[in-house]
């Protein structure tokens, strides 16, 4: 069966709300935002009607290959193309995801800047979903190892891009373009981040540190952009009780090795249940970012990063805990 989607799925979602492609509103508001994640996000399937016959929808659709954490966040619309004789299979969204990891995000300055991040987050979560499932689902370490340099290259040649835009745009007096512009590096530096660190294993030319591209950004806003920049975030963090908050959650202590805990996780995102469901619906992403965000270990210590990144790793066996000290999943619940 051929099935043929009308739009590619990962950067080029991206690539479509640079500032400079996306039309963008200073007024933009709620309802711009939905309208637009719809159509950025809306996939296509074209069938013939024989093909259309054997397709199930519900076990055929692979959701998160397409950017959907489970399939109650997307609608499925049916229509025929008489002229071909075929049957168009629509996804539209209808949960919009909001951006749980906002480290680096600056903070908005106004609504239009509020409107934009939202429609940036919604694509970051969404990219990290397709990511972790090429890693979830994917068996061939060079197909894996292939996407991630593919996407890497790119983002890096739209990071270049748009500091290069940025230089152009010193001395533009249109400040919200400009600070569009830096905010959506901000974006393409968060995604490189993520693939650097999920996909290290699979990546033979390893990128710069976030740091070397902050400090290339930096250089390319100029100090008295940058100083607006800032001013004007700074203004509208202290304007927001909820961007102000500093109160943070209580974390768990775990009182026994850290990978015992995180192969119990593991293992029960992969256990099947009587309904063949996972037992645990999540990304590997947003797994990794529960466990750090809400345990510490025996001696209250934060969790690192990198460990539970190796501990969740799909080839890592040897690092995940053996039987003797498993958590047991029953195989049926």
């Amino acid at each position: 069966m051929t099935k043929k989607l009308t739009k590619d799925v990962g950067i080029s979602l991206l690539e479509n709300v640079n500032p400079k492609n996306l039309n963008l509103k200073k007024s933009l508001n709620s309802n711009d935002v939905i309208l637009e994640i719809i159509k950025l996000n809306k996939r296509e399937i074209s069938l013939t009607e024989k093909e259309f016959n054997k397709f199930n929808i519900k076990n055929s659709i692979c959701h998160k290959k397409y950017g959907y954490k489970n399939e109650n966040d997307y609608n499925v619309h049916i229509s025929s193309k008489s002229n071909h004789n075929k049957i168009l299979i629509t996804l539209e969204p209808k949960v919009i995801y909001e951006i749980t990891d906002t480290k680096l995000i600056p903070t908005p300055y106004n609504d239009a800047t509020i409107a934009y991040q939202a429609i940036l987050g919604d694509i970051y979560e969404r990219f990290l979903i397709i990511s972790e499932s090429k890693l979830d689902i994917s068996t061939d370490p060079k197909s894996i190892s292939f996407s991630a340099s593919i996407n890497l290259q790119l983002l890096l040649l739209n990071f270049d891009k748009t500091l290069n835009d940025i230089k152009t745009n010193n001395d533009n007096e249109d400040i919200d373009f400009s600070f569009n512009l830096i905010t959506y590096s901000f974006f393409i530096i968060k995604m490189i981040n993520h693939i650097s660190i999920s996909f290290n294993n699979f990546l033979e030319d390893k990128t710069d540190t976030v740091d070397r591209m902050l400090e290339d950004l930096y250089n390319s806003v100029g100090k008295d952009l940058l100083f607006k920049f800032y001013t004007n975030c700074n203004k509208n963090k202290k304007n927001s009780s909820e961007s102000c908050s500093d109160s943070k959650p209580t974390k768990l202590k775990w009182n026994n090795k850290i990978n015992i805990l995180t192969t119990f996780f593991f293992d029960a995102m992969h256990c099947s249940t009587s309904d063949t469901e996972n037992l645990l619906e999540c990304t590997r992403n947003d797994l990794k970012k529960m466990i750090i965000n809400n345990f510490v270990d025996k001696n209250g210590n934060d969790l690192k990063e990198s460990t539970v990144e190796t501990y969740l790793n799909e080839y890592r066996d040897d690092k995940k805990a053996q039987e003797k000290n498993r958590i047991c999943i029953p195989e049926y619940l």
